[in-house]
């Protein structure tokens, strides 16, 4: 097996995991603005796909009622380029 055959065999296993997973799943650009978010995240937001894409999430996902802590961690993680896991 070469090695971008190995690669490829590695986008397909984690993009179905991304896809299936009961967790919601939302993918952002360096921008903040939403690429792609899985049927779970439609599912425990009420949003669908089309409604969301191209918005920048903190807009969508952060409102009055959104805990300080997350916010900050959110914003923070994103600051860096980091991956950001929150519960609400």
């Amino acid at each position: 097996m070469t090695e971008q055959t190995r690669q490829n065999e590695e986008v397909r296993r984690l993009s179905l995991i991304a896809e299936k997973t009961v967790n919601a799943v939302l993918i952002t650009d360096m921008d903040g603005k939403v690429e792609w978010v899985n049927e779970a995240f439609t599912r425990m937001t009420g949003f669908e796909q089309e409604e969301i894409l191209g918005k920048r999430s903190r807009y969508v996902l952060h409102g009055v009622g959104t805990d300080s802590t997350i916010r900050a961690y959110k914003e923070s993680q994103m600051s860096q380029q980091q991956p950001s896991i929150a519960s609400y």
